[in-house]
C-alpha cells in the first residue's frame, strides 16, 4: 500500500498519493443532492492525474480501497462509484472496483452493482454501492438507492 495524505483547502475529502512508477492519483468524496431520509449518499472519484493508461499495479487497488475504508469507518455514509462512460471504458473500470472490492473489503461492508438505464440518452450507466451492514440492511439500500437514481435519472 502507498502513503496517501489529505489535501487541505478542498471543500470536500481529497485525498492524494503516488505510485512507485511515479503515477499520481487522486480520490474525492462529494456529497450528492438527496431526498432521502436518513440516507446521506456520498460518490467517490478515482482519478490518475497524470495518464490515462497508468500500468496494473496491486499497491493502487489496496491504497484506493484503504482510503475507501477509513472514510466509511469515520462517516455513516452510503457509497456511490457511478462509471465514467466518456471513453467507453465504463466496463472497465466496474470489473475493476468490483476485483478490487473482492480483494481489500472486510465483512462490515456488502456492496451492490447496479445497471441503470436511461431511455432518453440511450445509455447504460454502470454503479457500485457500497454501506456498512451493520447500519443499513439490503433491502434499505436497495430501496433507497433506486429511489435516488431515479430522481437523478428524471431531472435529465
Amino acid at each position: 500500500m502507498y502513503d496517501y495524505k489529505l489535501v487541505e483547502g478542498t471543500s470536500y475529502p481529497l485525498f492524494y498519493f503516488i505510485t512507485s512508477n511515479g503515477y499520481e492519483y487522486s480520490v474525492s468524496f462529494f456529497k450528492e443532492p438527496t431526498k432521502i431520509k436518513d440516507v446521506i449518499v456520498v460518490q467517490v472519484s478515482i482519478d490518475c492525474i497524470n495518464s490515462e493508461d497508468a500500468p496494473k499495479d496491486l499497491c493502487t487497488g489496496k491504497t484506493v480501497f484503504q482510503i475507501i475504508l477509513n472514510y466509511l469507518k469515520e462517516n455513516d455514509h452510503i457509497l456511490a462509484f457511478v462509471c465514467d462512460d466518456q471513453d467507453s471504458r465504463h466496463l472497465s473500470r466496474k470489473r475493476k472496483f468490483t476485483a478490487w472490492y473482492k480483494l481489500y473489503n472486510t465483512s462490515k461492508y456488502d456492496m451492490l452493482n447496479y445497471e441503470n438505464y436511461v431511455q432518453e440518452v440511450s445509455k447504460t450507466y454502470y454503479s457500485s454501492v457500497i454501506y456498512n451492514t451493520d447500519k443499513y440492511s439490503k433491502e434499505h439500500i436497495e430501496t433507497n438507492y433506486n429511489k435516488h437514481v431515479r430522481s437523478i435519472n428524471s431531472k435529465d
